[in-house]
């Protein structure tokens, strides 16, 4: 399932970059690349990708975590204050 989003995302920024191919008339002058719709799918697939992403980070490795192991990774991602 991950495989054909990544492809159409890809695909799809790979459009943005690029010049439209003016010889098969997709483009006319002054009409833009790339419609409002098509940027919301596309935030919308990589809101889904990041959410799949942090869910299995959750289940699959932080529930695993025994309370003190819990403690060390929490503690390391707080700032330490005499760092600054």
């Amino acid at each position: 399932m991950l495989r054909p989003v990544l492809t159409y995302l890809y695909q799809s920024f790979k459009r943005l970059g690029s010049p439209g191919d003016e010889r098969r008339g997709v483009l006319e002058e002054g009409q833009p690349r790339t419609s409002l719709w098509a940027y919301a799918v596309m935030a919308a697939l990589l809101l889904y990708i990041l959410g799949g992403l942090g869910y299995y980070a959750k289940f699959h490795i932080w529930d695993e975590m025994t309370p003190e192991q819990q403690a060390i990774m929490i503690k390391s991602m707080q700032v330490d204050p005499q760092l600054l």
